[in-house]
């Protein structure tokens, strides 16, 4: 299966990402497998996350992958705990800018 890395705009509010994200799999096809910022970013404008995503079979299911941004005060474990109680797999946990700022972020599907 062949893998692609694409530049997403960290500077984009999360929904923005959402979208992007989804564009990605459903015009592959293909999943996202990874999200992160990208590493050696010196440049303070430059604000880059990078979706790596894996080509896919056409008749493949591709569920929606669900972001979670953990705020001040949340916990990463806390949710994963109950997007797994709530049926879901963790599909990445990485650092990433969202509105031009570096967060914690959770994907699910």
């Amino acid at each position: 299966m062949v893998t692609t890395i694409i530049p997403i705009d960290g500077k984009t509010n999360l929904q923005t990402q959402h979208n992007s994200l989804r564009f990605i799999e459903l015009s592959g096809p293909s999943k996202v497998l990874d999200y992160a910022k990208k590493p050696g970013q010196d440049d303070e404008e430059q604000k880059v996350n990078l979706a790596t995503a894996q080509d896919i079979g056409l008749a493949d299911d591709i569920p929606d992958l669900a972001l979670i941004v953990v705020g001040p005060g949340d916990n990463a474990v806390s949710i994963i705990a109950q997007q797994l109680g709530a049926g879901k797999v963790v599909a990445f946990h990485s650092r990433v800018f969202v509105d031009g700022v570096e967060k914690e972020m959770l994907g699910f599907r």
